[in-house]
């Protein structure tokens, strides 16, 4: 009954790309376009199965990181620091995805960006070491107020594409923080520092954190929830986000 809704819906009112607003095709063709090299094929699968947030073109206007070329994540792994994993690098289309999911209630758009963000990660799981997926927490006023933390969705769904345990409560927001976008970078840092608490050590002593946010975009929320999770013994943290600023450099997150 659902699918005949929808079917109805879309008849009346054809869903539109949330970046470009133009009309989104229920089947998109690949066939004849130039597809940039930069697009490798766990990416392209993804577009065939008709996911209506973006046209084709904006699908195509993503900008994948270079997940092939690893070397200074990896390295900072090995070395007991934190490994920064994202599918992608910031730029307005992503920046469209991630507010239409944020701001405008656009819950689905959980489902591609966290089938991204578990491909680009999947790999690079250390095999011996248990692993636990948890998002960066909302203040609870923000949370009542947006409805869901859209970390959470991503991490949910991450931690189940890989078959992680997943666990919403490691870190808890105990003070309300001014919003990251609103700004500069400097004054990033001051507002997020000591922001967390660790709520649940003993989920995290002696195993790998996935900690899960939307962007990283200066680093500094992701910097106190480091300076958190350290407390609680962690084996190690991999931060895990759908995309990052490229002037980003790993040694940023120290």
């Amino acid at each position: 009954m659902r699918g005949f809704l929808s079917f109805c819906l879309d008849m009346l009112a054809p869903p539109l790309c949330v970046h470009c607003g133009s009309e989104v095709r229920e089947d998109p063709s690949l066939e004849g376009m130039s597809i940039p090299a930069r697009w490798f094929p766990e990416i392209l699968s993804f577009v065939d199965t008709g996911s209506r947030l973006l046209c084709l073109d904006c699908w195509l206007r993503l900008e994948p990181a270079d997940s092939m070329h690893p070397p200074a994540d990896v390295a900072r792994h090995e070395a007991g620091g934190p490994m920064l994993v994202t599918p992608f690098f910031t730029n307005d289309v992503l920046l469209s995805l991630v507010r239409f999911l944020k701001f405008e209630g656009g819950i689905p758009a959980a489902d591609p960006l966290s089938w991204w963000m578990a491909s680009a990660l999947k790999h690079r799981l250390p095999r011996r070491i248990p692993a636990v997926v948890t998002p960066v927490p909302l203040h609870g006023r923000r949370r009542r107020r947006r409805g869901y933390n859209q970390a959470a969705l991503l991490a949910e769904r991450v931690a189940d594409r890989l078959g992680l345990p997943f666990e919403e409560r490691i870190l808890a927001r105990r003070r309300h923080t001014k919003s990251q976008a609103r700004l500069r970078e400097e004054e990033r840092e001051r507002n997020v520092r000591n922001a967390f608490v660790l709520a649940g050590d003993c989920a995290v002593r002696g195993r790998l954190v996935v900690l899960v946010d939307d962007l990283v975009t200066s680093g500094g929320t992701i910097r106190s929830c480091l300076d958190t999770l350290r407390a609680g013994d962690p084996a190690g943290v991999a931060v895990l986000a759908a995309g990052r600023r490229k002037t980003l450099s790993y040694l940023d997150i120290d």
